[in-house]
């Protein structure tokens, strides 16, 4: 159904950076500031956005850790159940970094890019190889998202 397996890793779908106490005081003050701010120069839209904000955040943030289990395959890139064909991808890029971020980047046909965190011992010019040979390109593109660079480096 999905073709024969080439390459096989398991993958977090996000980085879960834990967070002290300390941290969770210097957020509450921040958006304890921005709220009084917004109160006092009468902007309420502007207290209520940045409440609704930090409480999706706190949300979302709450969820466990989901393993991915992804493959490469004669097909295309399996990630859980979803499939994405070879000829549905319209080209992909790495961001290595050691010790900082191993991620592969890809983009589907009619859709945003989807990034998968690798672990170190995934062999990046093995894939690479399999991309090409199904021709996949590469993508000119080759940097970290900001919006995964402002959540690694402030630790969201």
């Amino acid at each position: 159904m999905y073709g024969h397996t080439l390459l096989k890793w398991k993958a977090v779908n996000y980085i879960s950076y834990p967070k002290t106490h300390r941290w969770y005081i210097i957020a509450g003050l921040l958006a304890l500031l921005v709220v009084v701010y917004g109160v006092l120069y009468k902007d309420v839209i502007l207290s209520i956005l940045f409440l609704t904000l930090a409480g999706v955040y706190f949300l979302v943030h709450q969820k466990d850790d989901k393993l991915l289990n992804c493959e490469l395959t004669s097909l295309g890139l399996k990630i859980d159940d979803k499939l994405y064909l070879y000829k549905e991808i319209e080209f992909f890029h790495f961001i290595y970094d050691p010790k900082v971020i191993k991620a592969l980047y890809f983009k589907p046909v009619n859709a945003q890019y989807i990034r998968i965190l690798l672990d170190e011992d995934i062999d990046i010019a093995s894939m690479k190889e399999i991309f090409l040979a199904h021709k996949v390109s590469e993508s000119e593109k080759q940097q970290e998202s900001l919006n995964h660079v402002f959540g690694r480096v402030f630790r969201l």
